[in-house]
């Protein structure tokens, strides 16, 4: 409870012992009246009986409570629960220990922590993402040919696929006083093996470092990324063995997930998208031939083109065809930039630009035809959902060429600010890129700023940052809920049929398999909420339409003797 209170909740080591304070007082009022009620009886009971066997009062007694003190509190925690433990890394090794510093999570330590769950363990043995039968059918980034021809994943199957993602934000007002002081660099990382329903709770997405942004523009990722890549190279090469000392397994980096400044930044290409001739990460085309001729095919970069490009860059000293360095990443044996192992982020470079404008000028033009009003389709954005596992065909993608190159003619009529960065080969690459966007990484910024926001205390800001972080995966990892396949609801009952319309308890009785159903208005599976008044698709009829249905109630089969819901 307390470590719930401290890391979800944010409540500060004060707040939290006031709280503790206060209920010793009750629980020392309650010892008193049991007290005089035992002397009032005439029990044979010694007055100090429930005062010495008050399970409260030993854990906070001031002598040896272990729950005592802050200190005491989070000694316990970090005993008692999976934490692990960030380690500071100093710039330049540092030797007298002031200098710009970063704290790294250990990315074995992790790995093993993430082992000892049973939904973690169970895909990953399983290897539950690489079952896809059909080969035109890409659901997940196994289905991708990065994946596929990775000589390093033929040979370890069930090797475990690595998913980092780097990305600099603001603790403080951007547009204060403060900019850009306190503008830290996170980079964290997420398992692959699990699936993606899972993959897109923030929960599950792991810390592996933090840095001020001033300190990496100064000494380069290359000093940043150090620790990890001497992790990942050791995953790579000799693997690591598990909690129970008898297994070892391996892993690597599948994508770099990013922004496109972000990605530009660690991929080691030049960062002006404005001024510079070649501004593709993934090809070599100029701003001069995407002007005169937008869906032209140009040579794809390679590691051969890039690796040359990078010698160019050290004899000249300057850029060589957008690229100025070699990226840290390159240092592992089966990851390369140019695989491409740097996925574009569809919600940055689509919601963020031509589809909020594209889409607002559609709804315009229906409003103003009194199709539907603003209040209708606002009404339907929030009840529908569309639950789909991203699944795209190679014969869709074939047919979306079409459609873009249609797209863009059509558009050029009446806005000619567009800008065409679609690369479909990149969906053959990575698999579906919904599973690869920024918008769930970046969700994690937020539990940061919300620590500076209870506790607006910038001394080593960085270690407060990584510690309660650490200390709220603890946590998590402690509960079944965080990692489950199962089915959560906040209040079910049992379903009587005498309290229901007749209807709908012979549909139940028709239909339920269940020897003894719940019901319930509200219920989260897979990271998703369903409740009632919700329309959800559940298919599609022969002439390619969707078909929504309400939801009234939701049916449960559970049971108190089984988490399996």
């Amino acid at each position: 409870m307390y470590l719930t209170l401290q890391t979800k909740h944010l409540l500060s080591d004060s707040a939290l012992q006031t709280l503790i304070d206060n209920l010793l007082d009750i629980s020392n009022a309650s010892n008193s009246l049991i007290a005089s009620k035992i002397v009032e009886l005439g029990l044979n009971i010694p007055q100090n009986f429930f005062q010495d066997n008050n399970f409260f009062q030993r854990f906070h007694n001031n002598s040896n409570g272990k729950m005592r003190t802050s200190f005491c509190r989070k000694k316990y925690f970090k005993e008692n629960f999976n934490y692990i433990e960030p380690v500071c890394m100093y710039f330049e090794s540092d030797n007298d220990k002031k200098g710009p510093k970063m704290y790294y999570v250990p990315i074995h330590e992790t790995i093993r922590g993430l082992m000892k769950n049973s939904f973690v363990y169970k895909h990953w043995e399983n290897n539950t993402n690489c079952l896809n039968a059909n080969d035109n059918i890409l659901s997940d980034i196994t289905d991708g040919k990065n994946y596929k021809n990775s000589q390093f994943f033929k040979e370890n199957p069930l090797a475990l696929r690595i998913i980092l993602y780097q990305d600099s934000f603001e603790l403080c007002n951007p547009l204060g006083s403060s900019k850009k002081i306190h503008k830290v660099i996170g980079i964290y990382m997420i398992l692959a093996n699990i699936p993606a329903y899972s993959r897109c709770r923030v929960d599950h997405i792991q810390l592996v470092g933090l840095c001020l942004e001033r300190d990496c523009k100064k000494y380069g990722f290359s000093e940043c990324f150090k620790l990890i890549m001497n992790d990942l190279h050791t995953l790579e090469t000799e693997g690591i063995t598990l909690n129970d000392k008898t297994k070892k397994i391996k892993g690597t980096v599948v994508a770099m997930a990013g922004d496109n400044l972000g990605n530009h930044q660690i991929g080691g290409y030049i960062e002006n998208f404005s001024n510079n001739e070649y501004f593709c990460r993934y090809c070599h085309i100029t701003k001069t031939d995407f002007d005169n001729n937008k869906f032209h095919g140009f040579p794809l970069r390679t590691e051969s083109s890039y690796q040359d490009d990078v010698d160019l860059c050290n004899v000249t000293g300057k850029p060589s065809r957008g690229i100025h360095d070699n990226s840290v990443l390159n240092r592992l044996n089966y990851f390369h930039v140019c695989t491409p192992g740097l996925p574009p982020c569809a919600a940055h470079d689509l919601f963020e630009g031509v589809v909020q404008y594209d889409v607002m000028i559609m709804v315009e033009y229906f409003v103003a035809k009194k199709v539907f009003s603003y209040d209708f389709i606002n009404t339907r954005l929030q009840n529908v959902r569309f639950i789909n596992e991203s699944d795209i065909s190679l014969s869709q993608i074939a047919y979306l060429r079409y459609l873009l190159i249609d797209y863009v003619e059509l558009r050029n009529c009446f806005r000619k600010d567009f800008v065409y960065s679609a690369q479909l080969y990149l969906f053959i690459r990575f698999g579906p890129l919904r599973q690869l966007w920024t918008l769930r990484f970046e969700s994690k910024h937020r539990y940061f700023k919300n620590i500076v926001r209870h506790s607006p205390n910038f001394k080593n800001i960085l270690f407060t940052l990584s510690e309660r972080h650490q200390l709220l995966q603890a946590m998590l990892l402690s509960h079944d809920s965080t990692f489950t396949d199962s089915v959560t609801c906040d209040t079910v009952t049992v379903f009587k049929s005498s309290d229901y319309p007749n209807n709908m308890s012979k549909i139940v009785e028709q239909q339920c398999i269940f020897n003894e159903p719940f019901i319930s208005e509200s219920a989260i599976f897979r990271g998703v909420r369903y409740q009632k008044g919700m329309f959800v698709c559940y298919g599609q009829n022969d002439n390619g339409y969707f078909c929504l249905c309400e939801i009234m109630y939701l049916l449960i089969r559970c049971s108190i003797y089984d988490t399996n819901t």
